[in-house]
């Protein structure tokens, strides 16, 4: 073992000295020296791995130690002979904590490590400028972090929650804006830049979403807090410096939403004061300072991403907060949800009619208009919140063309793709079956009024494409308005596609007959998306030839000889 160690140890060496006296060797090739420096690193892996587990010579704390000083040696190696030491001893120092078994359990030192071998893997990728060793350290980062996390406790919160926080800074911020944090950048992107995939994006989401699984198994109150203030300081002080990353600002507002789903709530509502307590006190709380943040964000920078977090903040806090409460807790949220709200819209309507810019006009428009339709849909049934979705539509196609400023179209989509969705599978869910509005059942009021406001917000809307996208949605919400009203009122509910009659199985074949002819004819006009188009019209128009199979091989077998009367 002591020959095989110094033979290990020698070819490094040679490697060395063959690498600064390369022209007297006559060694024109990078790969020779790296070649040597190689076999004596993996010999020097070798001997120490035999050593513990083949031999037991020595302990596991000493084999780890002493294998992560080679692969730590061999990445530093990788400056001088290129990235094959690097490779090599970044495999191997990620490799340790499994070819050892120390048995203690450790999971603050398993971190430790992981973090120190992080860094150098980080800096040596840097060094050699290799892409492909940045992922494999943060895929062996990652995949450590997600083992700790099955094997901690509570009391390792702190050391998740602090491995998260220099996951991001080595795998994002330390590549953007430099080991010391200097970078920066003020300039405005816009969002489909923001948004497009990039490794920046993976180097934070994963590392928080292994910490989010932490808290949901078994994060107490007081971890959930600490991590929303940790986190949010992280996602809201960043993108102040550096404008790449304003999506941030997002993932902090998407874990505060996760925080309030997580953190327990008032199980006693005869306290009145219930709603200033627990989870209810922190959904105000997050609203109000992701309003006051995006409104400080954009007066400092000037940067329509905050415009967009100005309006989705707290609106996407009240509304959760408010839709997850029991039928109980809904009476007394009520005034107090709806008193805010109204201070919300009013003063935005009154800084509105203040400002110049007519970008932030239409903002703050928005925000007034979105803060009184949740007051009223927060009164109506849960079929209304499709209505008041719609209509933001309009308000936004109205003061875009008012104001003479353009709306991103995906802004539109987005809004126009969930009133779709919701008014395409609600008639089928439980939940809706038996609302009614004005005295009658909710599709006959909800339909006719959303296809007024699509026609409205065409009127309006001056983009092309987005008229075509309104187009196919009128024709979609029109085919579902017959469907649904034709089945509702000729066979007094909407089908059971367990418990299929014959005459609802020839209505809904009808019915999808005619959505996929509207689909069809849809594909015809559309400029993208068609071969989408026609693969949904195939899809419906197969499904009543399903129907018609079952109902034959049903008559066939009620008529077959060897039916047994019983059976007929």
């Amino acid at each position: 073992m002591i020959l095989g160690t110094v033979f290990g140890v020698s070819l490094v060496v040679a490697a060395d000295y063959l690498f600064r006296r390369r022209e007297r060797f006559h060694i024109h090739s990078p790969y020779v020296c790296a070649a040597l420096a190689s076999g004596g690193v993996i010999t020097c892996f070798a001997m120490v791995l035999v050593a513990y587990d083949y031999y037991d010579f020595i302990q596991a704390q000493l084999a780890f130690g002493l294998l992560a000083i080679v692969s730590l040696v061999s990445a530093t190696l990788a400056l001088r002979f290129g990235p094959l030491l690097a490779w090599i001893g970044v495999t191997g120092a990620y490799a340790v904590p499994a070819l050892v078994n120390t048995d203690s359990g450790n999971v603050a030192a398993l971190l430790l490590y992981t973090a120190f071998v992080s860094v150098s893997a980080i800096w040596v990728a840097q060094s050699v400028r290799q892409m492909r060793l940045w992922w494999l350290s943060f895929l062996a980062n990652f995949g450590w972090l997600v083992m700790a996390t099955l094997m901690a406790g509570q009391s390792h919160f702190y050391a998740l929650l602090l491995f998260t926080l220099v996951s991001a800074y080595l795998f994002v911020l330390s590549d953007l804006m430099g080991w010391s944090l200097r970078a920066t950048m003020t300039k405005s992107l816009p969002f489909r830049t923001l948004l497009m995939p990039r490794k920046e994006h993976l180097g934070v989401v994963l590392p928080v979403l292994a910490l989010a699984g932490f808290l949901a198994a078994q994060g107490s109150p007081h971890h959930l807090l600490i991590s929303a203030v940790a986190l949010c300081a992280l996602f809201w002080v960043v993108p102040a410096r550096y404008s790449a990353l304003d999506s941030w600002a997002f993932l902090g507002l998407g874990f505060l939403l996760f925080v309030f789903i997580r953190m327990p709530g008032a199980q006693d509502y005869s306290d009145n004061l219930f709603p200033f307590q627990d989870n209810y006190l922190f959904a105000q709380l997050a609203a109000w300072a992701t309003l006051v943040y995006s409104g400080l964000m954009y007066r400092l920078w000037q940067r329509p991403a905050y415009l967009l977090l100005l309006v989705l903040g707290p609106m996407s806090m009240f509304a959760l907060s408010f839709a997850l409460a029991a039928a109980e807790a809904s009476a007394f949220l009520y005034p107090v949800w709806a008193i805010q709200l109204a201070v919300i819209a009013i003063g935005s309507s009154v800084i509105a009619s203040r400002v110049t810019n007519t970008l932030v006009q239409v903002t703050l428009s928005i925000l007034a208009n979105t803060s009184i339709t949740l007051c009223m849909t927060m009164l109506l049934d849960a079929a209304s919140l499709t209505l008041a979705i719609a209509i933001q539509i309009a308000v936004m196609s109205y003061l875009s063309w008012k104001l003479r400023v353009h709306l991103p179209d995906w802004l539109f989509k987005a809004a126009l793709m969930v009133v779709a969705v919701r008014l395409t599978f609600a008639p089928w869910l439980d939940t809706y079956a038996g609302q009614q509005i004005l005295g009658v059942h909710w599709t006959l009021v909800i339909y006719p009024l959303v296809l007024g406001i699509l026609w409205f917000s065409r009127a309006y809307n001056e983009s092309q494409e987005f008229k075509r996208w309104l187009e196919g949605a009128f024709l979609h919400v029109l085919a579902l308005f017959v469907t649904t009203e034709t089945t509702f009122w000729l066979v007094g509910h909407y089908p059971d596609f367990i418990d299929l009659s014959f005459t609802e199985a020839a209505l809904l074949a009808l019915n999808w007959l005619i959505l996929s002819a509207v689909y069809w004819w849809r594909a015809r006009l559309a400029l993208k998306a068609t071969r989408l188009y026609q693969g949904f019209g195939l899809l419906l128009a197969v499904g009543p030839d399903c129907f018609i199979l079952i109902f034959l091989c049903s008559v066939i077998r009620l008529f077959s000889p060897s039916t047994r009367v019983a059976d007929c």
